[in-house]
């Protein structure tokens, strides 16, 4: 496949790959580190909840000082770096199975602490709701190592997919190469450039041969993955630090002198790299690939270059634009004709509408039950059922930026129903039981949160992976200052409030009976 094997990339600076040769001399690790239900009605579970719109609910990826073996097995290893191993890992109390990136600290000279940097892919990480974006469950750390547990995607790297298929047609490069720019398009609007796109950076999910669910045979799922490059930036702002991998650096950074659309560039070498089984910039040394790659001038002469349709070529150019203050943007790539090819917008889900009804139907939830299901929904398997709504969500999400938006849902649901049925007011009653957070736009889980079936969301392991969760001192038991916790400051006399309601035993505490029958008014 031309010098793709021959060349596999390399970090010009510190990114924990975990792609080269890594000694370890101990493979074995140490990480161990009768209620009566209150009568309580949906109605006052429904005031509570009307009472607390204004409460917030905290972010559960933390970062936990301890090993993660209370709370997972290892598997098996699957990969190493210069910088540490991945290992698959199993839940010891839901069986879920995760990946655990296991990265050694890097301690500051100055201060003796633990490099900041390498903290950063979790804060950004925490934060990301989208379907194309690597899932983070847990942080913990040790005087060592600090631990990542992530979702596992069990397809490989793209870059392997690449050289199994040598290059791709342009439906198959266009479906992957959407959700690139979505995932791209939602970490600019929230200041986050990744600065090391390429296909050893995105997996590649596997496709469940016992599935119900029917997939274009060309389509393939992606997720983004290694943020130990990214950070944080603002408007105008102009980074310096030269950082990536050779082939797919942009010329800016290599100026240093760049800003979010080194991204773009990076994308259009992958998209490059797609449809035509090459690298448009090449050298024989690395110095003299970055020279090429200053002069943006790529390679057209390939016949599999010149096999490219127009509309192919133009999005390649506009992503590999020498000036970026000219380059495309992650938003206008997404309107690009190239993705015409794609017609999977044309055809309304056959479930959306019995998804849009129960909605409405749903009833109220107050801020634990929130917090609870947006807690089982964040750490929840990839089901059959998920992978239907994660379809719908992106049928809803009309630019592909990864939200959905009062104007999006509003016109799918004049689409399907008619006037008479679903007015003006009962679509905004289902866009603000969407809405959890009150931010004017639907995230993927709080989409996920509403629409997913009550009676995986009730499972007893998946409510004992939340108590346990919320019990931070572990005594089987959740106190007033462990619900407050749950929420952001000022849900004092809301916690007071839910405590009266549920505490049947008046001992100050939610048991996990009490808790367990809280949330079974979910379903009503």
């Amino acid at each position: 496949m031309g010098c793709i094997q021959s060349g596999r990339t390399t970090i010009i600076s510190v990114s924990p790959l975990l792609k080269t040769n890594y000694k370890q001399e101990n493979l074995t690790l140490n990480l161990q580190s009768p209620v009566n239900k209150k009568r309580s009605t949906l109605k006052e579970i429904s005031r509570l909840a009307n009472n607390s719109k204004d409460i917030k609910i905290k972010n559960f990826v933390t970062l936990i000082e301890s090993r993660p073996g209370a709370n997972y097995h290892i598997l098996k290893k699957l990969g190493k770096g210069s910088f540490g191993s991945v290992f698959k890992v199993k839940h010891k109390i839901t069986g879920e199975i995760r990946a655990m990136k296991m990265i050694k600290n890097i301690f500051s000279s100055n201060t003796h602490k633990i490099d900041n940097k390498l903290l950063r892919e979790l804060q950004v990480l925490k934060n990301l709701e989208h379907p194309n974006i690597i899932k983070v469950y847990e942080c913990y750390i040790d005087e060592d190592y600090h631990y990542i547990i992530t979702e596992l995607v069990s397809g490989g790297e793209l870059y392997d997919t690449i050289v199994k298929f040598q290059r791709f047609n342009e439906k198959k490069a266009a479906y992957i190469m959407r959700q690139i720019l979505s995932a791209l398009n939602y970490l600019h609007s929230r200041g986050i450039v990744h600065r090391d796109i390429k296909p050893e950076n995105i997996l590649v999910e596997k496709k469940d041969k016992k599935s119900k669910i029917k997939h274009d045979e060309d389509e393939i799922n992606i997720k983004l993955i290694d943020f130990g490059a990214s950070n944080f930036f603002k408007t105008n702002q102009i980074l310096t630090l030269k950082i990536g991998s050779p082939y797919y650096i942009a010329p800016e950074v290599l100026n240093k002198s760049y800003n979010e659309k080194c991204d773009i560039w990076s994308a259009g070498v992958v998209l490059y790299v797609m449809l035509t089984g090459n690298f448009p910039f090449v050298g024989a040394t690395t110095q003299q690939l970055f020279e090429n790659i200053k002069t943006g001038k790529f390679n057209t002469s390939l016949q599999e270059y010149k096999a490219i349709s127009q509309k192919g070529k133009d999005l390649i150019n506009q992503m590999l634009e020498l000036d970026s203050t000219k380059r495309i943007s992650a938003s206008d790539c997404l309107n690009s004709p190239f993705f015409s090819i794609i017609n999977d917008k044309d055809n309304i889900p056959d479930i959306l509408p019995s998804v849009i009804t129960n909605i409405y139907k749903l009833n109220a939830r107050e801020k634990i039950q929130q917090a609870t299901i947006g807690f089982i929904v964040h750490n929840i398997e990839q089901t059959e059922q998920v992978e239907k709504l994660k379809n719908i969500f992106e049928f809803l999400d009309i630019n592909q930026d990864g939200e959905l938006t009062y104007k999006e849902i509003k016109d799918a649901i004049v689409k399907i129903f008619p006037d008479e049925y679903m007015n003006e007011e009962k679509i905004n009653c289902i866009i603000d039981k969407m809405d959890e957070n009150k931010d004017g736009v639907i995230s993927y889980e709080e989409f996920l949160r509403v629409t997913i079936d009550e009676k995986i969301l009730l499972e007893k392991s998946n409510l004992k992976m939340a108590f346990d969760k919320f019990d931070t001192n572990k005594d089987g038991k959740l106190s007033k200052e462990e619900l407050a916790n749950i929420l952001d400051k000022g849900a004092s006399e809301y916690v007071d409030s839910l405590l009266s309601l549920i505490d049947e035993n008046k001992d100050g505490f939610i048991s996990f009976d009490e808790f367990c029958h809280l949330m079974s008014k979910v379903a009503g």
